[in-house]
């Protein structure tokens, strides 16, 4: 597993391909850049960041995450998907049980009360708490009702994944221990 060399003092979000850490990314980078944090994002399975590092691990409805990975290129079918997912789970539980200091932020509680989680960004971080003031919207929508092998890629996706088919909603086996969970302040 290859690593990210990073600086200054980080905050690293993590996530399965699709699972939201671009947006918890721009959400901490909204208040924690101004107190001297560099902020990145990394979908997993992938190149793990340096181990200094506090981590944002981002949870979003398996469901939700295997449609939008489809979507979006990062799968080609639900087996990759699926395999995506579990990767992305084992890795992140591999290197929890090394010892790191993380923080578990639910996608959907991000996309309903940016201010709950903001507030637990902040006081884990112990900074002041911000205001993000860009609109979100529910990422979420157009997949809940969706049979997943309906799902297709968007036109301008072209990018090379690899391939197989479960049945929607298939369950990615893993699971991960809270280690703090957002919203409950």
């Amino acid at each position: 597993m290859s690593t990210l060399c990073v600086t200054g003092p980080t905050l690293c979000v993590i996530g399965p391909h699709s699972s939201g850490t671009r947006l918890m990314a721009r959400v901490a980078r909204d208040g924690l850049e101004r107190h001297g944090w560099e902020i990145y994002h990394r979908s997993l399975p992938g190149s793990w960041p340096t181990r200094g590092s506090r981590f944002v691990w981002i949870e979003r409805d398996a469901h939700c995450t295997m449609a939008s990975q489809i979507r979006n290129g990062h799968a080609r079918n639900i087996d990759e998907a699926h395999d995506n997912l579990t990767e992305a789970k084992q890795q992140f539980h591999l290197m929890l049980s090394q010892g790191m200091d993380v923080l578990t932020v639910h996608y959907d509680e991000l996309r309903t009360n940016p201010d709950r989680v903001i507030w637990n960004l902040a006081n884990w971080m112990d900074v002041g708490v911000w205001d993000f003031g860009e609109p979100l919207f529910d990422g979420d929508a157009q997949y809940r009702d969706m049979n997943l092998a309906d799902v297709r890629p968007k036109p301008e996706v072209g990018v090379e994944v690899r391939g197989g088919a479960t049945g929607p909603g298939a369950s990615v086996g893993v699971s991960i221990p809270q280690v703090r969970a957002s919203g409950n302040a």
